[in-house]
């Protein structure tokens, strides 16, 4: 949190299911202090995960799959999943949220998808295909112990920048588009990471 701008002590029943890290960082850029809280973590966890406060995961083959993912793409891979919102009693009962960029030149100053665009694979009996796009924000990230020591000693991973949309995307998915390959699965098998 950002001095004493919370409501954490209303959450006093759960107070055991979270750590508190106070600071001073401007709060747009707070994503960068989850950054930072995640470093604490190398060579004690498997995976670092970030995601933001409204967001739900609920397959239970889901590091799984991430990891069979690293396997067939390589350790300079992250796959994105797609995240999604559900309506119920609307036509529509579940909507992918995360289309092209509105400024498709924001992407490619950042990422090359042409470099390995499409990856695939068998798994669970079916093929499965990812791919580069230009919008790899899923207001989130997942990096195994490899990946997330090696991202921590980058030049940049503090950096208060606003490139990729603005400063919570940026802290989200900037760095990991400047250091690895980001992929998300492909429209014909979107819901294979959601």
């Amino acid at each position: 949190t950002t001095g004493d701008a919370h409501l954490l002590a209303q959450l006093q029943a759960i107070q055991h299911l979270f750590a508190h890290r106070n600071c001073q960082r401007d709060p747009k850029f707070l994503g960068l202090e989850c950054r930072a809280a995640l470093t604490g973590g190398i060579g004690q966890y498997d995976w670092f995960c970030y995601l933001e406060d409204d967001l739900m995961l609920t397959d239970p083959l889901f590091f799984d799959k991430l990891r069979w993912f690293r396997t067939i793409a390589g350790e300079d891979a992250v796959l994105q999943p797609n995240r999604f919102e559900v309506a119920f009693n609307q036509p529509l009962h579940k909507l992918y949220i995360d289309g092209n960029m509105a400024d498709a030149s924001q992407s490619p100053r950042i990422q090359n998808v042409a470099d390995r665009p499409q990856v695939e694979g068998e798994a669970f009996g079916q093929n499965y295909l990812f791919k580069r796009i230009n919008n790899p924000h899923s207001g989130t990230f997942f990096l195994n112990a490899r990946q997330m020591a090696a991202f921590a000693q980058k030049p940049d991973f503090q950096s208060e920048e606003s490139t990729f949309a603005g400063p919570v995307e940026s802290c989200a998915t900037l760095g990991i588009m400047r250091h690895f390959r980001v992929y998300k699965p492909a429209r014909v098998n979107a819901g294979f990471l959601e």
